[in-house]
């Protein structure tokens, strides 16, 4: 028996669609409402790129940026909800191994085929229009920011201000990249996990049974143990890649003093050359360079802790669903597309939850592209 009905289902997921849309576009923007207000690294977003999202006249052009943001969500709540059916579909067609019906197997195979080649699709138009807006969004920032600093003589009065801004041509450059692209990675990659822990979560319930813990009942414990265990493994995680986020900072602060102290030497050359400078200046190098290096060891050994840790949990997350709910397969109370689902679910609901744990790295770099910035 199919889990669900194919004939209809093309209804059903356009209209989950434009519901979850909806509900989407209107929680973005109230946590981006709250993050500028409440948060540091949100206010410094804003200040940065506000000017960009607010359309300030009627043409296509002004609209752009929001809309293509609009476009983004909906596209990433499309690619959710496909995930949603290909579970269905993974059900059916392992249920259809273990009943040995041939027919229902190559229909599920079928069925397959058309999911996969709107994923590839989906895939592809995502892919570019998320690049269309990095590159536009790139190009406005550039503008502002050589604006901001050739505007006054500011590029030649800031090297009298009491903190001078460290390497403003990096800040251009390479913050801006990896800023835009970070901004929207992370940003999309956090609504797809919203949107993902709420549907599979529903899955993952329609699937669990009570579960024995300690001797005590807990109905769908499955979900009840999958929250518990993401949850417990991402407090951890924090606190062991928090450091990252000042190590990363003071990695690019450290490589973009030496890189400069060396256009300095190239600069000053012919003066360099007349004193005989060479033994000062090489003595100078190898302290800034010995700094980047002394600080990429705490990067490393900071990192094989925070990775190590993740891996770990990532492993055990393999096999958790297989194990919970191999009691109930062996005693023939669900089917082995039942336990394949479970898997599936338990697995996106454990990614969904553990975003943040696993994109914390990403985070510390851009915490510090946004300071630097």
């Amino acid at each position: 028996m199919e889990s669900i009905n194919w004939s209809t289902e093309w209804l059903t997921s356009l209209l989950w669609i434009a519901r979850v849309f909806l509900f989407t576009i209107v929680g973005f923007v109230l946590v981006g409402w709250f993050l500028i207000r409440r948060m540091r690294w949100g206010r410094q977003f804003w200040r940065l790129s506000g000017m960009y999202f607010i359309p300030r006249q009627r043409t296509w052009l002004s609209w752009r940026p929001i809309l293509t943001v609009a476009l983004l969500l909906l596209l990433t709540v499309i690619s959710v909800r496909l995930d949603v059916i290909l579970s269905f579909q993974g059900n059916d067609l392992f249920t259809a191994l273990q009943e040995l019906n041939a027919a229902a197997f190559w229909r599920s195979i079928f069925i397959f085929g058309i999911l996969a080649t709107i994923n590839v699709v989906l895939v592809l138009v995502t892919f570019f229009i998320g690049q269309a807006q990095i590159i536009h969004w790139r190009l406005w920032l550039n503008q502002r920011m050589l604006g901001d600093w050739l505007n006054d003589s500011a590029y030649h009065r800031g090297r009298f201000v009491s903190t001078p801004v460290d390497n403003p041509d990096q800040r251009i450059q390479q913050d801006i990249t990896s800023y835009v692209g970070d901004s929207q990675s992370l940003a999309l990659g956090a609504v797809s996990s919203a949107v993902s822990l709420v549907s599979f979560t529903i899955i993952l319930w329609q699937l669990s049974g009570p579960l024995a813990v300690f001797g005590i009942q807990i109905p769908r414990g499955m979900v009840f143990l999958a929250y518990v265990y993401v949850i417990i493994a991402t407090v951890f995680a924090f606190r062991i890649g928090r450091p990252l986020i000042r190590l990363n900072f003071l990695n690019e602060l450290l490589t973009a003093s030496y890189r400069y102290a060396l256009v300095r030497v190239r600069d000053n050359s012919e003066s360099i050359a007349f004193y005989r400078g060479e033994q000062v200046e090489n003595g100078g190098l190898l302290a800034r360079f010995a700094a980047i290096i002394a600080n990429t060891w705490q990067i490393v050994f900071r990192s094989m802790k925070f990775q190590g840790f993740n891996l770990v949990i990532s492993q055990i997350a393999v096999v958790f669903p297989y194990v919970i709910q191999a009691q109930r397969y062996f005693s023939q109370q669900i089917t082995l597309g039942d336990v394949t689902q479970t898997a599936s679910a338990f697995s996106q609901v454990e990614g969904a939850l553990s975003f943040f744990r696993l994109a914390y790295d990403d985070f510390a770099s851009y915490r510090a592209s946004l300071n630097r910035l």
